[in-house]
């Protein structure tokens, strides 16, 4: 698992002596063999053979041999002489291979957006099971338990009083009104708990599991805050493990994602036709170095050429002899998108990869403006 801050530090590494080898692998055991994982590595460095320095590729292939220890289900690495970085992922990420004078981060960067930390709560009437997830690990975990609801039960059922001696001969409004006042303090116990469980977790995200019924009364009982931020449900045990739990949720988080991301993207064409956000590489380069942006959003694969001041880094599309900002020299890059990509992360932007048919239409790059 890796942190924000590293993918800033990652964002913000250049390499002036040699290229960064960056390095994405799937190595997911329950799918194929170690050795498998290893033939496929060995193909991806062997096509860049003549562009990586011939230690760093040494050095990928060492971690994978010798270092890593099979528990997850992806690796990023990233070489460059004396730098060197490895990040075990839990989920899977589709293979790949780059070489830059930059740390290649967008599939990193959209990792860390899809997996970001979100919470899931098991509710019933009797109470309730929270679990903390970041990036596919348990992060923490806690419950409460009201009161029962059996005893109530069996005395609607079968010991006698004004509903009659035997059992199954129904509830009295009294035994009804008892179940309801428990079943309500249970759940309003679990409401409190779910409060202050995501604000101490500092979460966004939730999902609720449990019957369609009790997931339904808990939910009209949460501030409205907290339903806001619901993102999915799933009809589960409340007893489930939370190996169970997270498998159950990847659905609604990447169902979630895929939402969210089409959202987006029609909100940002509406921003950028009300002059609130900019459509198309030219006008997204200049928002984010005139640090106007607070969401950049990105066509997966979407790559371009461009140039950068080796004086100032001003990045720009023009192919010109100097830099227009300063007069500096200016040096071409094969992925200006790559480029821009770590500029933002490094002002705190928010980085989105989406595969969306209007955003490629639309320039496949864009961005919604702070102001």
């Amino acid at each position: 698992m890796f942190s924000k801050q590293e993918l800033k530090e990652l964002a913000a590494f250049r390499s002036d002596t040699s290229p960064v080898l960056s390095v994405y692998l799937n190595v997911d055991v329950t799918q194929l063999t170690a050795e498998q994982y290893r033939l496929t590595l060995r193909g991806m460095l062997k096509s860049v053979a003549d562009r990586a320095a011939r230690e760093d590729v040494e050095a990928v292939e060492r971690y994978l041999d010798l270092e890593y220890d099979w528990q997850g289900r992806g690796i990023a690495m990233f070489a460059a002489a004396d730098f060197w970085r490895a990040y075990p992922l839990v989920l899977p990420v589709g293979d790949s291979v780059h070489v830059s004078p930059t740390p290649y981060i967008k599939p990193l960067a959209d990792y860390f957006d899809a997996y970001d930390r979100y919470g899931v709560v098991l509710v019933d009437r009797e109470g309730a099971r929270l679990f903390l997830f970041n990036q596919g690990t348990l992060q923490d975990a806690t419950g409460v338990l009201g009161e029962e609801l059996r005893s109530h039960r069996h005395d609607a059922t079968g010991r006698g009083g004004r509903m009659g001696a035997g059992p199954g001969l129904g509830k009295s409004p009294g035994i009804e009104n008892r179940l309801e006042r428990v079943t309500t303090r249970n759940l309003r116990d679990a409401v409190e708990l779910t409060q202050a469980f995501y604000k101490a977790g500092k979460c966004e995200r939730l999902i609720l599991g449990g019957t369609d019924d009790n997931r339904a009364r808990f939910l009209a009982m949460l501030p409205k805050a907290l339903q806001n931020q619901v993102i999915g449900s799933l009809s589960i045990d409340m007893y489930a493990s939370a190996t169970d739990v997270l498998e159950r949720t990847m659905d609604v988080i990447q169902n979630s994602v895929a939402e969210r991301k089409a959202a987006l993207v029609q909100s940002l064409i509406t921003a950028a036709y009300k002059g609130l956000g900019s459509l198309g590489l030219a006008d997204t380069l200049l928002a984010v170095q005139e640090q106007r942006v607070q969401t950049l959003v990105i066509s997966e694969g979407f790559r371009a050429a461009g140039y950068l001041c080796t004086h100032c880094g001003y990045l720009t599309l023009r192919d010109a002899s100097e830099c227009a900002m300063c007069e500096g020299s200016v040096e071409k890059l094969e992925d200006v998108v790559d480029d821009l990509v770590h500029r933002a992360i490094g002002l705190e932007v928010e980085v989105v990869f989406v595969r969306d048919e209007a955003l490629e239409k639309a320039g496949s790059i864009g961005a919604l403006w702070r102001f």
